[in-house]
């Protein structure tokens, strides 16, 4: 609902700039570049959203103790097989082991492997987590240097045209950004 509001926000905000500065539609080149920047806007607010989701996770499984690791699935991106399958290895060795706590104790030699194999396994979890926030990051990078080219061949357009022109991306990014959430709702 606060999305809604925020867009419906920046619409009046729109409106009420071209109505002051009696303003007209985009030429052909600069429409190109503002659905450039939109695009490239989407997915830098995408990753931003991906990034908080593995500092999220990273740090769960960090402050896990004693094996227990059960992390809710909204922390999964649902397009990450490796990380899926992963924790579905741990979830599954968590289980024998608490299984087999039943009948041994905890200095039993398989419970013990059992331990040494879900460290092993958390650990480079932790570590394709870490290379893939440098990914993310990297990317983010290329899309923030690719928005300052497209905007500096928008400082051609009137300033009046790059207010508009800003004040549209960001309805279209907030649009986008809102759909996508519901998606992952």
């Amino acid at each position: 609902k606060q999305a809604l509001n925020v867009m419906n926000n920046v619409e009046s905000e729109l409106e009420g700039y071209k109505a002051k500065e009696s303003i007209f539609n985009l030429n052909k080149e600069e429409a190109i570049y503002y659905e450039q920047l939109v695009r490239y806007d989407e997915e830098i607010k995408k990753l931003e959203i991906q990034l908080k989701t593995i500092d999220q996770l990273i740090d769960y499984i960090s402050k896990s103790k004693d094996g227990y690791l059960l992390p809710p699935s909204f922390y999964v991106p649902s397009d990450d097989k490796y990380l899926s399958q992963t924790l579905n290895e741990l979830y599954e060795m968590q289980s024998k082991k608490n299984s087999a706590l039943y009948d041994l104790k905890d200095n039993n030699p398989m419970v013990q492997r059992t331990d040494r194999s879900f460290e092993l396994i958390k650990k480079d979890m932790l570590g394709y987590l870490g290379n893939t926030q440098l990914a993310i990051n990297s990317k983010l990078g290329e899309y923030k240097k690719t928005i300052k080219q497209f905007e500096q061949s928008l400082r051609a357009v009137p300033k009046a045209q790059r207010d508009i022109i800003n004040i549209e991306r960001r309805i279209a990014v907030n649009e986008k950004l809102y759909n996508y959430l519901l998606e992952q709702r």
